[in-house]
């Protein structure tokens, strides 16, 4: 929190604060994240971008990321995320989350959508 203060607050003239947080140890080679955050930039700083939403996504098996970022931007724009296996991917309705992963021979370990409030 007080890196980002340094870095950004004072660019920005606001007092910036993390609430909270998570971590997750991917220490094994099968095991991979991809994220997802709803991105607005300001043309001040192009190189901040400042996001209201986001995701997590933990995967195993995962060979193709895109795949993944393509879920994590399905959970942030899921209003409601269970039975995310089952949901119709936001991109192309034709095809469940699950299927996707079938399809891709991966699972989905665990997810997290958060948000600024």
């Amino acid at each position: 929190s007080s890196g980002i203060n340094a870095e950004y607050g004072g660019r920005l003239g606001e007092n910036i604060h993390a609430r909270g947080g998570f971590f997750y140890k991917l220490d094994q080679p099968n095991i991979s994240s991809c994220s997802y955050i709803h991105r607005r930039t300001t043309s001040n700083f192009p190189d901040l971008s400042l996001g209201s939403i986001g995701s997590l996504a933990i995967f195993e098996n995962l060979e193709d990321r895109s795949v993944g970022t393509v879920i994590a931007q399905h959970i942030v724009g899921s209003e409601n995320c269970d039975n995310l296996l089952d949901q119709p991917l936001l991109q192309d309705e034709s095809v469940t989350i699950g299927q996707l992963c079938k399809q891709h021979e991966f699972k989905i370990l665990d997810f997290c959508r958060f948000s600024a409030q």
